[in-house]
């Protein structure tokens, strides 16, 4: 089974990778921006330049403190080269990398995941021509990965939001070409995020693709780490069978009162849940065109990936949300700060109560929206609540006619929840084998969130912009020059402003 080419918009020091490309010259120079996360290990305090590094079109530098791999990769050129010059030494990086990441112990994924931005775009010579450089290095890297020898992922990490269009447009091109189709229900999701009817609710296994506990083994963590009696630990620990004595509620509530204080509690929480890097997952989902984010999860591994894609989320019930904008919902609390963290059964008891206003929005976009579930088993007793209200306040529905409320996307085959829930919502499992081992249903999932992104970005933005011509076909070419004419006839008449708000969709400057 061949790789696969991921394209998403997102910091590429701060996604969770194997290994990953630094963009960097003759000189060893390396743009301060890429050095703003990068370990203090690797970081130089005096410049950009490392003059230890050895010379070579693409180096291994010193290794980073959390076991990825980084190179070094010398694209920037006083004088721009062909746009195949770049792709080649996308490509050579490739090469260098594979060694890398399969000897790298430790991994997540079912496969190694290689990082690297669009080379020669920004300040690689290569400005003027980004387009080209662009449809040569995105066709380049997708036959790449699709060769029979080779046995990796490939992440295509890009800041800006042009760049991003301009990536799928060849993507969606190439795809085209070789006769790959979507499926329909990454087609259905599409068209409901392309429409603004779409919402995300993300779970606890978003975060663990990043290496965070999910709530079970989170709930153990911070057990070992209490001064709770032997006998009530021993109580708490699962049988042989894996079977819990008591529930999840009550143990959060004795590891409550082990800390003595919420405040400890949360500092726990905190020091466990802080990361620097998110998911690709967190990715995907954060570069969708959707506004609308509600989330269990305590951790920021979202709102970082958001911030990643350029689109920032505002969020609630902290943050003011500006019109328009996207905004996140934290139903249980954020480590950031960790006050008000819901845990205990006695937290959950006392939601209503407390944060009713927040359980209405989830119920409204259940009921208005269609809403994606992500990482999330809904086991959850605050959201089984929200379900009931909403079936509730609803007048009784024919589950064979009746539109379902949203989708959920699950690694694995569970016919008593599925039981519960199809009523409800669409149920796809990852898992169709159901041999237990989730690595490869987890790179499915990220497959297929990464075909509804391809299928739900409006492919626009660069459209006017003379630098992106190079992934335009002749009739986007025609229709590019008579938008540019048009905007050319710009005057101050109120009746303009509309127009010009249209024309800024292609990328009008």
């Amino acid at each position: 089974m061949p790789g696969h080419l991921f394209i998403v918009q997102a910091d590429l020091t701060r996604l969770e990778v194997d290994a990953l490309a630094i963009p960097s010259d003759q000189r060893r120079m390396v743009e301060r921006s890429w050095l703003e996360h990068a370990p203090k290990s690797v970081r130089s305090h005096r410049a950009e330049r490392f003059a230890d590094v050895e010379q070579g079109d693409v180096v291994r530098w010193r290794p980073w403190d959390d076991g990825r791999a980084a190179y070094l990769v010398d694209v920037g050129r006083a004088r721009q080269q062909e746009p195949g010059w770049y792709a080649k030494r996308a490509l050579a990086f490739l090469d260098a990398a594979a060694t890398d990441v399969s000897a790298r112990e430790g991994r997540r994924r079912a496969r190694a995941l290689i990082g690297l931005p669009v080379f020669g775009s920004r300040h690689g010579g290569a400005e003027t021509i980004a387009g080209a450089v662009i449809a040569a290095l995105v066709t380049a890297v997708h036959e790449k990965v699709r060769g029979a020898d080779w046995d990796h992922d490939v992440v295509l990490a890009v800041a800006s939001h042009d760049t991003f269009a301009a990536c799928q447009r060849v993507r969606r091109r190439l795809a085209e070409a070789t006769a790959e189709r979507s499926d329909g229900l990454a087609t259905r999701l599409a068209e409901n995020a392309v429409d603004g009817n779409l919402v995300l609710f993300v779970g606890a296994g978003v975060s663990m693709g990043a290496g965070l506990p999910g709530w079970r083994e989170l709930l153990d963590e911070l057990a070992d780490g209490a001064a709770i009696p032997a006998d009530v630990r021993k109580a708490m620990k699962p049988d042989k069978d894996g079977n819990r004595r008591i529930s999840l509620l009550d143990e959060a509530r004795i590891i409550a009162d082990a800390y003595s204080a919420k405040e400890k509690l949360g500092e726990a929480i905190e020091a466990r849940l802080r990361s620097d890097r998110y998911a690709l997952t967190h990715a995907l989902l954060a570069s969708m065109p959707v506004n609308e984010v509600v989330t269990t999860n305590y951790d920021t591994l979202f709102e970082m990936a958001a911030a990643g894609a350029g689109r920032p989320a505002a969020v609630l019930p902290y943050e003011p949300v500006a019109h328009g904008h996207r905004w996140l919902l934290k139903m249980h609390g954020t480590i950031d700060p960790p006050r008000d963290i819901v845990l205990t059964r006695e937290d959950y008891l006392d939601y209503g109560r407390t944060r009713g206003a927040l359980l209405g929005i989830v119920q409204a976009m259940l009921i208005t929206r269609h809403m994606l579930f992500v990482g999330f088993s809904l086991d959850d007793d605050n959201f089984i609540r929200i379900a009931h209200d909403v079936r509730a306040a609803l007048p009784k529905r024919d589950p064979e006619r009746a539109p379902k409320f949203g989708t959920v996307l699950t690694l694995e085959e569970d016919p008593a929840r599925r039981l519960v829930w199809e009523r409800d919502f669409d149920i796809t499992a990852m898992d169709a084998r159901g041999d237990g081992d989730l690595a490869t249903p987890a790179r499915d999932l990220e497959i297929l969130l990464d075909d509804v992104l391809a299928r739900s970005r409006p492919e626009l933005s660069h459209l006017m912009k003379p630098e992106f011509a190079g992934v335009l076909d002749p009739e986007e070419r025609d229709m590019s020059a008579a938008l540019i004419r048009l905007a050319g006839e710009s005057t101050d008449s109120p009746a303009w402003k509309p127009v010009r708000d249209f024309l800024a969709r292609f990328g009008s400057r």
